[in-house]
């Protein structure tokens, strides 16, 4: 048998996040995921061990069917993915030995070359430094190797779309000479199968894909929805916009109630937002309204609206949408209408008002959190807001607050009952004993 016979065979033993190995092999029930991954992340994660009979080896031969041997090796590790996932440019192996794995686009291209990644696909390649392997070191016989798959989003902020993410991984190996240096290109010869000589030597010995596996699980994510976020007023009203946040693939639990807010770039605006968390169900939305408050001086133009769902630094903090918020030049250099649903002004002393209700919301949701309204204005000054569910004369719920409303605001006012059900309910706007605007909504289920 030759040297070049006598190469260390490696085996890939898949790691999934979610769902049981799909390859065969020794020892795969003591090992577990390396751990979870952030918002945005799907993390898959392999071991490579040695051909043998030893306590960390594996029993598969892998496709050259030999033991493995001491000698000076270096380590070719890829994987399939989508070809819109980001991968790492770099790994590295966790215990028990850590051993780096730079970027190789030549592996990548011999692997495409000779085993081409179908429409949608992408190959990605590592390489290991030199390793100086002995049989004697169960170390150096077990490495386990995860990367992190960044998620895409959409270009209006929608989440990667495909329930799950599979990615196949291969590994091969080579040999370290005079003749045959690490830093040489990495070359397959005819077939990724079959031992190729890429040098000169004997020792110039490389064995490209040793061993293939699948790994496949969930590819969960949240995105924020922009289609829509757009809105227009005129200096002193109040202006609202629609974000939507998405989920993909997520139990409602593992996140509960996000909270989200808002910013404008502009200057002197108050923004506001109702409802002020969601909890979107699974593979589903929920939508907030942001409501600006255009300042009387504001100039006319087009600024930003920056809407913010955050889940904790733990989680990767947080998902962003922006909108476009169009403030529009005064007729005549006159007043104007008010935004976001609000009355047509009608000379300088009349009053008006924008009522901006949340959409969607469920009872569940009303009853922990309250039922957050915004109420807009053309002139500061106190007001009553009251919400009512059932008949207009024996009303089911009544609530009411008294609040100073600001120019133009919005004022968030929220109201909590635990006697808050199904159905309609309706929102007053009184000033001097006198109702000036009423909005309905509903509660879901």
């Amino acid at each position: 048998m030759t040297r070049t016979r006598r190469a260390r065979r490696f085996l890939l033993l898949a790691i999934a996040l979610t769902i049981p190995l799909l390859t065969s092999g020794c020892a795969v029930l003591q090992f577990s995921s390396s751990g979870g991954a952030p918002l945005g992340q799907v993390q898959h994660g392999v071991r490579i061990c040695a051909s043998g009979p030893g306590a960390n080896q594996c029993a598969d031969k892998g496709n050259i069917n030999l033991d493995a041997t001491s000698g000076l090796r270096q380590l070719l590790l890829g994987a399939q993915i989508p070809a819109d996932v980001g991968a790492p440019a770099s790994l590295v192996s966790t215990a028990p030995e850590s051993v780096p794995f730079s970027e190789s686009p030549g592996y990548a291209a011999e692997l495409q070359r000779l085993q081409p990644a179908p429409a949608g696909r992408k190959w990605v390649g590592w390489i290991s430094p030199t390793i100086n392997y002995a049989t004697a070191n169960s170390f150096q016989q077990s490495l386990f190797v995860a990367a992190r798959w960044q998620l895409p989003r959409k270009a209006d902020g929608s989440p990667y779309s495909i329930a799950t993410l599979t990615s196949t991984w291969v590994v091969g190996i080579r040999n370290i000479a005079g003749d045959a240096p690490a830093d040489r290109a990495v070359a397959c010869g005819p077939s990724l199968t079959q031992a190729f000589k890429d040098g000169a030597g004997d020792n110039s010995l490389v064995y490209c894909l040793d061993s293939q596996v699948d790994v496949t699980s969930a590819s969960p994510d949240y995105g924020v929805v922009t289609t829509g976020a757009r809105a227009s007023g005129l200096p002193g009203t109040v202006a609202t916009m629609p974000f939507i946040l998405r989920n993909a693939n997520i139990e409602p639990f593992v996140f509960g109630t996000i909270p989200v807010s808002a910013t404008t770039t502009l200057p002197g605006a108050t923004v506001e937002v109702t409802p002020g968390t969601l909890r979107p169900p699974q593979n589903g939305d929920g939508t907030a309204f942001a409501a600006v408050g255009i300042p009387v001086d504001a100039r006319p133009g087009t600024y930003e609206v920056t809407f913010t769902a955050d889940f904790g630094s733990a989680f990767n903090g947080v998902r962003t949408g922006v909108g476009t918020l169009t403030v529009l030049a005064p007729p005549g250099g006159g007043g104007g209408a008010a935004g976001g649903g609000g009355t047509p002004a009608r000379g300088p002393a009349r009053r008006t008002f924008t009522t901006t209700l949340p959409k969607g919301l469920s009872v569940a949701n009303a009853r922990a959190s309250g039922v957050s309204v915004l109420i807009g204005s053309s002139a500061a000054g106190p007001a009553l807001i009251r919400l009512r569910q059932g008949s207009v004369r024996k009303p089911a719920v009544s609530l009411g607050k008294r609040v100073r409303l600001k120019a133009p605001g919005p004022v968030k006012v929220t109201f909590r009952s635990r006697r808050l059900a199904k159905g309609p309910f309706r929102v007053t706007i009184s000033v001097a004993g006198k109702v000036v605007r009423t909005t309905g909504g509903r509660l879901v289920r």
